[in-house]
């Protein structure tokens, strides 16, 4: 009498390891490679937003924000700037601070950006 077997032997397991194995080898690296290059392309973005709001500052008071007024210019009205037509960066995913700029990026909020910045 036979006995039958059901499952599958050893060696065809070992080939479908092989075949994922392969599978991922191949798409993860074109996977992660995009998610850099989005990455890069909203960094380049908010350079541009921030590029088009000095800009737009130039333009309304005939002068770029200076160092003691710093970035927050754009967002505020300085008290010496009677020309001033801001605020400059409306929506936008940069918080700043200071003279520093920060990009906020896929964090929910900027509550978020300063407790991690402050944490580390």
């Amino acid at each position: 009498m036979k006995k039958s077997s059901s499952g599958f032997t050893l060696l065809e397991l070992l080939v479908v390891m092989v075949i994922i194995g392969m599978l991922a080898g191949y798409v993860g690296p074109k996977y992660f490679s995009q998610i850099g290059k989005s990455e890069l392309k909203a960094a380049k973005a908010q350079i541009d937003a921030l590029e088009k709001a000095l800009d737009q500052y130039r333009l309304d008071t005939g002068h770029y924000p200076s160092s003691e007024q710093g970035l927050a210019a754009l967002n505020a009205k300085p008290a010496s700037e009677p020309k001033w037509g801001g605020p400059y960066l409306k929506k936008t995913s940069l918080l700043i601070h200071g003279d520093a700029l920060i990009s906020i990026g896929r964090r929910a909020s900027m509550e978020n950006s300063t407790s991690s910045r402050t944490e580390k």
